[in-house]
């Protein structure tokens, strides 16, 4: 874990040293991305972890461009095998017959430093986070509380994020948003009534489009979650845009880095207001003293609700942070894509823009019972700000991680 930028970049020239560089190509990129992703869906990790992960393998692919010459394709596989056995070591095997198409025989000493200098100071930086610390989660019971929510009535998932050290946010609570209207107002009824109308499990409102962008976005387990869903929009548009090979690392380090950080923001207000979820909601809303409401104590939703608190989305979060990134670094919001989904194998839906693409994703939790269009709303405004933040910020990821290497050195 001693490695300075002064030993990356020696490792980085005498790794080249008397032969020819690869082609300036992503394929290697994506394919690190692409695998890495498909790894974590067979583990059902949450998207906050996923978010996380791979704000760590792209932090240290991208570290392996400060040198003065590109890394190779297999230079870039290798890090990502360093990063991903590391993280995910039940996976070790899928991680070396990936890492097999770059290096059939051995790897070179020299490349193996190389990606050691590349992975080491990153993986000692995230290492202590408190990603893997636990927090109890006390239920209020009190009417706007949340609750556990049927079918599964599961534990609240991950009440420590908040906690969790920020990839480039200065605290969680940097953008906490203004919190949930009240209870008693009206812009409260009015999200209450829209979400037991479109949202329902047996609603007559909903129309068919709406509730396949429902199931279109829902990235439940086993598929690639809201994060995985935008690292394969950002693939896309990376071909799209023909984007070399360091531009695709930067891109990756950045939406990643902003997504890892709108995860533990989100987190931070869905602990912070702890606000139920329409399930629980319409079935108490005799409790929420709003005259504008009425319970239905046999109302479903379409969609199963996730175990955590409702304000804000983490779709809209995550889609915010993407859309900003995105949109900036590719120099602008107006292009026609197409995205797929894990969940409806073979339906597609297309775009004229990135921010049409993120709104439709936090809107779909409307139509899927499971959150409020002020929750999307705003967790897409905080999304935004995370992504702003974090364009702005970013090339201290790796003077940070690097000062820390050369302070460890030192004691």
């Amino acid at each position: 874990m001693k490695y300075t930028l002064r030993i990356i970049l020696f490792l980085t020239f005498s790794s080249y040293a008397g032969r020819v560089t690869a082609k300036d190509s992503q394929d290697s990129l994506l394919e690190c991305n692409e695998s890495f992703i498909s790894e974590m869906k067979r583990d059902t990790l949450p998207p906050a972890l996923i978010a996380r992960n791979l704000a760590i393998m792209h932090a240290a692919i991208h570290l392996s461009f400060r040198g003065p010459v590109s890394p190779s394709e297999a230079q870039l596989a290798l890090i990502s095998f360093k990063v991903g056995s590391y993280l995910l070591p039940a996976h070790l095997a899928s991680f070396e017959e990936n890492l097999n198409h770059y290096y059939p025989t051995r790897v070179p000493d020299a490349d193996r430093e190389f990606a050691d200098s590349c992975a080491a100071p990153v993986l000692e930086y995230f290492k202590d986070d408190g990603a893997s610390s636990h927090v109890t989660y006390t239920a209020r019971g009190t009417p706007g509380a949340w609750a556990r929510t049927a079918p599964f009535f599961r534990a609240p998932e991950l009440p420590h994020w908040p906690k969790v050290r920020p990839v480039l946010l200065e605290s969680a609570a940097q953008f906490r948003p203004k919190g949930p209207p009240k209870l008693a107002s009206q812009q409260y009824a009015k999200a209450l009534r829209e979400v037991a109308n479109l949202g329902s499990v047996d609603s007559t409102s909903r129309t068919p489009e709406q509730g396949a962008i429902a199931q279109f976005w829902s990235d439940f387990s086993y598929t690639e979650t809201p994060v995985g869903h935008w690292n394969s929009i950002a693939r896309d548009l990376i071909r799209q845009k023909k984007l070399s090979q360091a531009d695709t690392a930067k891109l990756f380090g950045q939406l990643n880095a902003a997504m890892a950080d709108a995860a533990i923001a989100c987190w931070d207000a869905k602990y912070t207001f702890d606000f139920w979820r329409p399930i629980t909601a319409v079935a108490r809303a005799s409790e929420d003293d709003n005259p504008n409401t009425q319970p239905e104590p046999e109302w479903e939703p379409f969609l199963k609700t996730p175990s955590h608190p409702e304000y804000v989305s983490g779709h809209s979060s995550f889609s915010g942070a993407a859309c900003f990134v995105l949109s900036t670094f590719l120099g602008t919001d107006k292009i026609h894509f197409t995205v797929r989904s894990d969940t409806l194998k073979g339906v597609t839906r297309s775009f004229d823009s990135i921010e049409a693409c993120a709104k439709e994703c936090g809107t779909s939790r409307i139509y899927g019972g499971i959150h409020y269009r002020f929750s999307c709303d705003d967790g897409l405004e905080l999304g935004k700000k995370v992504g702003s933040w974090t364009v702005q910020n970013y090339d201290k990821l790796h003077e940070r991680i690097l000062a820390q290497s050369q302070a460890s050195q030192r004691n």
